[in-house]
């Protein structure tokens, strides 16, 4: 009767343990997840801080915590050899991680992050598995972040030199012709000559006519006022085999780079520029002006204008927002832009960034030439379906 009794009590016990852990084991969980940064560069590192804690009374032996990444979102691991010291860096997108968690306690993990891929990502959660005291039971559930914390991430894309990186359609040599302004910007110095009775008095430049023994003039550049506007072809082939979805992502996000690249450097100049993307606008977006087509057929998303240095982090936000789909043919945007002159205005110079090239945009270049509007491609493949290039449009292919 004893052993019977001690076997009774003991199923008993395992019973009511199982039953314990089963029903509480999440009642008194709490996931906090926050990033160190709410915007990186693509290559940059931002720390992933995690935190799991206990506020109930009941311990947790065995707890396993699976974290995922999302998409263009990879944990970076340095690992040690313990016999020759020698160190190496992996690269993941989900970690697993085992704890024994005590009552009214708390874990605390920091995982260092690598941006890979421009995009918006917000954490998902993580997987939490929690065992009883005996190991007979394994409970799983999804553990959400709390509101209110750092949850998400934008990653910006990150501008590179193009310089060396594409190569022109036609051989640019001698003379380059270049209209300049009448006006000259005397904040604007490039050396000196000696003066002539032409010249105004106030142009004298004293400390050089000190050096030479003879009267000398400042060398003012001239003052030029262009705006710029970026075209972003999202479409990566001619024929897409679904219209809405590109389908090569790879050669568009590349085109998006090289944007990103020109926006930059027209940046640096102190030069208005636009960008116009046959793209959706993204959710709740207050810095895009839609343009719909004149049977209402599709939209062209229009950006900025972006002036200056102090602006360029609004168009890389820009950037790093866009989806990768597709809200109008290319044929219908640029017929868009070709019969809308006012979308332009003078001394205007486009630049259409495209994976590819066609018979299409060569006679989109030379209406746009008649209304007084420069286009120049940057063509961020190698895929050239117009054959020759004309000697008179401005082509860069990717090398």
């Amino acid at each position: 009767m004893l052993f019977a009794a001690v076997f009774l009590a003991l199923i008993a016990a395992v019973a009511a343990e199982y039953n314990i852990y089963r029903r509480r084991a999440f009642g008194h969980l709490r996931y906090t997840a926050t990033f160190s940064s709410s915007e990186v560069m693509v290559g940059d590192d931002v720390y992933l801080f995690e935190e799991i804690k206990n506020e109930g009374h009941l311990p947790i032996p065995y707890l396993k915590a699976d974290t995922d990444l999302p998409e263009g979102l990879e944990f970076t691991l340095i690992e040690t050899n313990l016999t020759d010291g020698s160190r190496k860096i992996r690269s993941v997108r989900s970690i697993r991680s085992v704890f024994v968690l005590h009552s009214n306690s708390r874990i605390r993990r920091r995982w260092r992050v690598r941006a890979k891929k421009r995009g918006e990502y917000r954490l998902g959660g993580a997987v939490v598995s929690v065992g009883d005291i005996l190991g007979l039971n394994t409970v799983s559930a999804r553990l959400e972040p709390k509101e209110g914390g750092r949850t998400s991430v934008t990653v910006l894309p990150l501008p590179e030199p193009l310089d060396g990186s594409f190569a022109s359609s036609r051989m640019l040599c001698g003379d380059v012709i270049s209209a300049l302004c009448p006006v000259t910007d005397p904040q604007r110095v490039c050396g000196t000559r000696e003066y002539t009775v032409f010249d105004p008095m106030n142009r004298i430049n004293w400390k050089s006519t000190a050096v030479h023994g003879r009267l000398m003039v400042n060398i003012e550049e001239r003052t030029v006022r262009h705006r710029f506007s970026v075209l972003l072809n999202m479409n990566s082939r001619p024929i897409e085999q679904h219209p809405s979805v590109p389908s090569d992502p790879g050669s568009v996000e590349r085109c998006i780079t090289v944007a990103a690249s020109l926006l930059d450097r027209i940046a640096a100049e102190d030069v208005p520029v636009r960008l116009f993307v046959n793209a959706p606008p993204p959710a709740d977006c207050t810095v895009c002006e839609p343009i719909y087509a004149a049977d209402g057929e599709g939209e062209l998303s229009a950006y900025g204008p972006w002036r200056g240095r102090s602006r360029m982090l609004d168009a890389l936000r820009a950037l790093a927002r866009l989806p990768l789909e597709i809200s109008m043919p290319p044929e219908r945007a640029f017929d868009l832009i070709a019969a809308s002159p006012s979308l332009f205005g003078e001394n205007e110079n486009l630049i259409v960034v495209s994976p590819y090239i066609d018979e299409r945009m060569l006679n989109f270049c030379r209406v746009l030439r008649t209304g007084g509007v420069n286009t120049v491609f940057y063509i961020a493949t190698t895929r050239n379906s117009a054959g020759v290039i004309p000697g008179d449009v401005d082509v860069f292919f990717s090398l």
